[in-house]
């Protein structure tokens, strides 16, 4: 038979485990907060609304290195479905950005987008990006992890809260994910997006056409698994005067074309 003493001396081993990694998970949120909402802004790119990045501010800013030092040591094994969510679309958003800041330059030019970043047969959504909780990853191991976040089911919704560096991607959050408050944080997101007519969802009522971002296409399946199709995933998130043409089966879905270029201007220091 175990003795009290050492039944308590296990709780209090677990129990101070778990305060170190809430104090870890903690921390990142605070810290992220602090580089977003210093360094991104509203605005306007090639006529689009976006949250435009200062990349270069960043670069210089010494809490996003805290940052990434912080996650790389957050433990992920027992996170609920809200940590694991807030803290990997954060994780991603960042890794994105670390990911513009470390290839800036292309052929001594600053790249123009994302897509310039790494070649054909290792494209950047397969390079490693960084590191947190506790190993590497891509940006596509961490869209797949939280695409299939087992042992919980896929939130869609994360479609509108990951930001691949470009102007037609939803909106970099100016604040932080943080598991108290990620269910509204995302619905906020989606909305956002979707109030978006340049990139989310614009009607055209002459021609019956409904434009939405490629990324209802791109990620279908997604979306037609959680909602039985696109049409009723978007429908809680779209405005008001969007639901009578949604409703409207006679309107054909078309989708916009994807814009690629950077959510912000990033410099190259190279000397040839």
């Amino acid at each position: 038979m175990r003795s009290p003493c050492n039944s308590l001396a296990i709780l209090t081993t677990l129990f101070t485990a778990l305060v170190y990694a809430n104090d870890d998970l903690k921390t990142s949120y605070e810290l992220w907060n602090e580089v977003v909402s210093h360094h991104i802004s509203p605005g306007h790119l090639e006529g689009i609304s976006v949250n435009v990045v200062d990349y270069e501010s960043i670069r210089s800013d010494e809490n996003f290195y805290k940052y990434l030092t912080v996650i790389r040591d957050v433990d992920t094994k027992n996170f609920t479905h809200s940590e694991l969510y807030a803290f990997f679309m954060n994780v991603y958003n960042a890794f994105a950005i670390k990911m513009i800041l470390e290839y800036s330059c292309h052929d001594c030019h600053p790249i123009e987008s994302i897509k310039d970043i790494g070649s054909t047969t290792k494209p950047v959504w397969k390079m490693t990006a960084g590191y947190a909780g506790g190993r590497t990853w891509s940006l596509d191991d961490v869209e797949d992890y939280l695409r299939n976040p087992t042992p919980f089911k896929e939130d869609s919704r994360l479609h509108s809260c990951i930001v691949c560096a470009s102007i037609s991607c939803p909106n970099v959050r100016m604040t932080a994910f943080e598991h108290s408050k990620v269910d509204q944080q995302m619905t906020r997101q989606m909305q956002e997006f979707l109030n978006n007519t340049k990139k989310g969802l614009a009607v055209d009522e002459s021609n019956k056409v409904i434009h939405l971002s490629s990324i209802f296409n791109w990620f279908k399946a997604d979306f037609e698994a959680e909602s039985g199709s696109v049409r009723n995933f978007i429908m809680p998130y779209v405005p008001p005067q969007a639901i009578t043409y949604l409703n409207n089966t006679n309107f054909n879905f078309e989708y916009f074309d994807y814009n690629w270029n950077l959510n912000g201007m990033v410099k190259c220091n190279c000397t040839m």
